[in-house]
């Protein structure tokens, strides 16, 4: 495959957007939804799937713990997505934990339920279908970005997948993102090392794509087809999102 065959087009981020927050429609057969604060553990790795959480708004990071006791950040799960459904069907033990990374509004139900539930809902069943679907595509496409794009390209698409999916009413102008990820588990996303991700957030900044203002990064006209490229840079149209560090990165 070649490297344009792996660029990002327009229907390639669409499908990588739609996977990070799929706004997939309620059931009623699931509880009314709670709110859960920032850092809550939702499950643990290793622990049994007892179970399933429909996120309905917010931001979930998926945790490994290494056997040095080391943590890497495989994924983020925005509104939409049965986190934990995968587990739950397969009867396995969590590969991953699940955090919360702001406040999340969640509905919770028992694994058992939920599979009782797959096998008479077909619109559930459906959904659950299209959710790993994406998730697959979604791994996928990131391989191929991780391989084929610049470091520089794939930090753009996720500030602006962030942006998309924390503050989707807004893209005009200025958007203020205080992010909520640590800077290394932003460079473990993205494949590089947190000083080299600093780099990265200075050229955009020099360049006038972003600035950095205390713990917030402000994106500068994040809609324009442009963001982020340099002078005589190929344009990828795009619709992506990320949110960073406690401290600017």
């Amino acid at each position: 495959m070649s490297v344009n065959a792996c660029s990002p087009s327009v229907e390639h981020v669409n499908r990588a957007f739609r996977a990070f927050e799929m706004k997939v429609s309620r059931t009623a057969h699931f509880p009314p939804a709670q709110s859960y604060p920032s850092r809550t553990e939702l499950f643990r790795q290793g622990d049994l799937p007892e179970t399933v959480f429909m996120l309905e708004q917010g931001l979930v990071k998926l945790v490994c713990v290494e056997a040095d006791g080391n943590e890497v950040l495989v994924g983020l799960r925005a509104a939409g997505w049965f986190v934990g459904g995968a587990s739950a069907v397969l009867q396995s033990p969590y590969p991953v934990s699940a955090v919360t990374v702001v406040t999340c509004r969640a509905s919770r139900m028992w694994s058992a339920d939920f599979r009782t539930l797959l096998r008479s809902d077909s619109p559930l069943s459906w959904q659950l279908h299209v959710m790993l679907s994406n998730e697959v595509h979604t791994e996928l496409e990131h391989i191929a970005e991780l391989s084929a794009l610049p470091a520089r390209r794939r930090f753009e698409l996720f500030l602006r997948r962030l942006a998309q999916a924390l503050q989707p009413e807004n893209g005009v102008g200025e958007v203020r993102l205080t992010i909520p990820l640590r800077q290394r588990e932003i460079a473990q996303l993205i494949g590089v090392t947190p000083p080299y991700l600093s780099e990265l957030t200075r050229e955009l900044e020099v360049d006038g794509w972003l600035r950095r203002e205390k713990d917030s990064l402000v994106l500068l006209h994040p809609c324009s087809g442009e963001w982020g490229l340099k002078s005589g840079a190929h344009v990828h149209p795009h619709v992506s999102i990320v949110e960073g560090s406690r401290s600017p990165i």
